[in-house]
């Protein structure tokens, strides 16, 4: 295994002269797919929860595998029918969404207790305040600020 940030040889990255090109442009993060053990029930909770809009609802034999969630100018969120990994993810953090602000930030503590949703009130992390809010599958949904603590308020 090559350490990171290192190419191994006869990558298509390297050049004859032994320089690596850097990888082409992309616009950043498209659509997150999360695997759920009840696609419906997860999107009325996406949907509820986040404020998210449907955008699409994949059937398949009378039963619903997938569906596309997204809020207006947002990477989409893609929610698949797949409950052994929707279990073995439960309490991983896998998707975490922006917020402007602390202030922000409480705002949204006081709506997940109002609305009676399981998270764990605002923290202090190293890269900022977060709130960790558990899914009906138990997987993490963070909000996070972009703010980070000063050194004297560590």
């Amino acid at each position: 295994m090559e350490p990171l940030g290192q190419t191994p040889p006869d990558t298509p990255t390297e050049v004859a002269d032994g320089i690596r090109m850097p990888p082409p442009p992309h616009l950043g993060i498209r659509h997150v797919r999360i695997p759920v053990s009840d696609v419906t029930a997860s999107t009325d909770w996406y949907s509820e929860v986040f404020g998210l809009s449907v955008l699409l609802v994949e059937e398949e034999e009378n039963q619903v595998v997938g569906a596309v969630l997204s809020a207006p100018e947002r990477p989409s969120l893609g929610l698949h029918l797949d409950p052994s990994r929707a279990m073995a993810l439960a309490g991983f953090s896998l998707v975490v969404l922006a917020v402007a602000s602390r202030e922000v930030l409480s705002k949204w503590d006081s709506w997940l207790e109002e609305i009676g949703v399981t998270h764990t009130g605002v923290v202090e992390g190293p890269l900022g305040w977060y709130i960790d809010v558990s899914d009906p599958d138990g997987l993490i949904v963070q909000l996070h600020t972009p703010e980070h603590p000063s050194v004297e308020e560590s």
